[in-house]
């Protein structure tokens, strides 16, 4: 995860973001925050890869509308993205419906805090201790609970708790009870061409510098998560609530192997459909280069890119001080 500086300007401009997004607002804010590839042509393109048609902000909405589960994939450190997660929120509350918020930053222990709460989102970060999650500074994702607040929407912890998600980084799945494994579908046969997948997903994550041997348990942890807020998702649908949306990282809401294959387990006959929001690459100017990996199956909605220093370096070196 990365983290954004704090300070005044960033306060100054969360303030003025709340108020950019508010549901009250029939089109997506389009005064890009993130800083490259501003002048992409693809910048603000809502593309559909399964069909390849390019979508209006309203049909967008029609579609989602439909759904029974809306996943919405992010990267973490991008700002404009939780401004369009949170003005997707408000378009389906502006079309008559009443969605439950589900959150991937945060783990079913935060559930009763985010239950008692009952100030303004600027607070509520606070209230959830979000300045140590790890997680981007919570002015980055106020603009979500906003959306959700101002229209007295449910708000679900959708995560697994921080103990659950360490016996299975040790482990493997076995390391959660009989119970909890169903709960979760964890069960449910998982093709073998997934576990390689996954694998290799992590493995580019870290860079290549963690051993493929290392990432079993991690692995585990992600198929996990992925199970747990399908299961919150799930029992929301149960309880009446439609669309239910998801706040997630991009990798979390690929329909193949991602949490719609757990809602697919779990809720058979319903239909989910993912948005991610992709940050656009200079060597990369037509829709079709990010139709497949991740991306396949999906609703694109093109943004550009935040600008942070590299990665690998980043945890290249921080894995050189561990060595230390």
């Amino acid at each position: 995860m990365f983290h954004a500086c704090i300070g005044i300007l960033t306060i100054f401009l969360a303030a003025a973001w709340l108020g950019a997004v508010s549901p009250a607002e029939s089109s997506p804010p389009s005064d890009w925050l993130s800083e490259r590839n501003r002048d992409h042509r693809l910048a603000g393109l809502i593309w559909d890869s399964a069909t390849g048609q390019v979508l209006s902000p309203e049909g967008l909405i029609r579609r989602l509308a439909r759904s029974d589960y809306v996943l919405l994939g992010e990267v973490h450190d991008n700002w404009d993205h939780h401004r369009l997660q949170a003005w997707v929120i408000a378009g389906l509350v502006e079309a008559g419906h009443r969605p439950s918020v589900a959150w991937e930053m945060l783990d079913w222990d935060a559930q009763p805090r985010l239950d008692a709460y009952a100030g303004d989102a600027a607070g509520l970060g606070e209230a959830l201790e979000w300045a140590d999650s790890g997680w981007p500074e919570w002015s980055a994702y106020a603009p979500i609970a906003e959306a959700a607040l101002s229209a007295g929407l449910p708000q679900r912890a959708a995560n697994l708790p921080k103990a659950r998600m360490g016996l299975l980084a040790r482990g493997r799945l076995t390391a959660l009870d009989p119970e909890e494994r169903r709960r979760l579908a964890l069960d449910e046969v998982w093709p073998e061409d997934f576990d390689s997948s996954l694998l290799d997903e992590l493995e580019d994550a870290h860079c290549g510098l963690v051993p493929r041997s290392r990432l079993t348990g991690m692995a585990s942890v992600q198929r996990a998560r992925d199970g747990a807020m399908a299961a919150v998702m799930v029992e929301e649908r149960a309880d009446g609530r439609s669309p239910v949306v998801l706040i997630a990282g991009a990798g979390h809401v690929r329909p193949d192997r991602g949490v719609p294959w757990y809602l697919r387990a779990l809720d058979p006959g319903s239909k989910s459909l993912s948005l991610s929001f992709v940050e656009v690459s200079d060597s990369a100017v037509q829709p079709g280069s990010y139709a497949g990996g991740r991306w396949a199956g999906q609703i694109l909605w093109f943004t550009p890119a935040a600008q942070r220093p590299d990665p690998c370096e980043q945890f290249r070196e921080r894995l050189e001080s561990q060595r230390e």
